[in-house]
């Protein structure tokens, strides 16, 4: 097992993965271009890494509120005109689909200046304890005593619990999401209620 930063030629991976595990959310129903796009614009400012062994089989992006923030700002500049497109051409859920581009999330007060935007692995690697290193890699690379948080889903319930089981508090409720925030110590994580070096 390699966990690596992500590289221009993973994007398209990237793209097959986010699809595969974010069935109905986000950009999902969207062509693997679009996806890839959205991605490649983390690779520089933002913590991406994946897993990688005999294929790339999960990843994990997340950064600095502001980075991301930016990065979504220019994805939607840069890439409304083919994303209106698409969802014009693929009518089945254009109502959704629009929405999900348009409409950013509700801002959480106080929410920590560190987020975690997408962990994701295939359907073959859930249970397998990869999801946890890759979260482990990506707290290994966070500030020591860093607060940082995500949002999932109100009805996700498998990813609810691995962020519990990970030490995340629940903090907000954000309709339809629930906001989650956890902090690292000392350059090391708690998880699970052991201190991991990595």
């Amino acid at each position: 097992m390699t966990i690596r930063s992500v590289r221009q030629e993973d994007l398209k991976e990237i793209a097959r993965i986010h699809k595969q595990a974010f069935i109905g959310r986000g950009l999902s129903g969207y062509s693997d271009r679009i996806v890839a796009k959205r991605y490649e614009l983390f690779r520089d400012t933002c913590i991406f890494l994946l897993n990688e062994e005999d294929m790339i089989n999960g990843f994990i992006v997340g950064g600095s509120a502001h980075d991301l923030a930016a990065a979504r700002k220019r994805f939607f500049k840069e890439n409304l005109a083919l994303c209106l497109f698409e969802a014009v051409m693929r009518p089945r859920d254009l109502v959704g689909r629009l929405k999900g581009l348009v409409w950013p999330p509700r801002p959480v007060e106080n929410f920590p200046a560190m987020q975690l935007l997408s962990i994701a692995v295939i359907g073959e690697a859930r249970g397998t304890g990869l999801a946890s290193r890759l979260l482990a890699a990506f707290e290994a690379r966070l500030p020591a005593n860093c607060t940082y948080a995500l949002s999932v889903d109100s009805q996700n319930r498998r990813a609810i619990d691995f962020y519990v089981k990970h030490g995340f508090r629940l903090e907000a409720i954000s309709h339809p999401s629930l906001v989650f925030a956890k902090v690292t110590r000392s350059g090391q994580t708690v998880m699970n209620g052991y201190l991991d070096g990595a």
